[in-house]
């Protein structure tokens, strides 16, 4: 039961982090389903605003976005 009180007290904000830290990091280690997604992009800007306030999600979000730019270079290339 006392497991049960802590899982609650995880606020709609912390939750929301945790999901914009797991974006960045599936994007930076390619797990992410389909990077080539249209709206990713939006999602990741979604996600940065969110969390630009916070140093080590904006170094995250900075990665994912290096990370991406090299999947759309790679997939273009091969569409040449």
């Amino acid at each position: 039961a006392a497991t049960q009180g802590k899982a609650q007290e995880v606020s709609p904000e912390d939750q929301q982090k945790q999901a914009d830290q797991a974006l960045f990091q599936s994007v930076i280690d390619g797990s992410i389903s389909d990077i080539l997604a249209p709206e990713l992009a939006d999602s990741l800007e979604a996600a940065y605003y969110r969390q630009q306030t916070d140093p080590a999600l904006v170094s995250l979000f900075e990665q994912a976005v290096g990370a991406y730019q090299n999947a759309m270079m790679s997939a273009t290339a091969e569409l040449a």
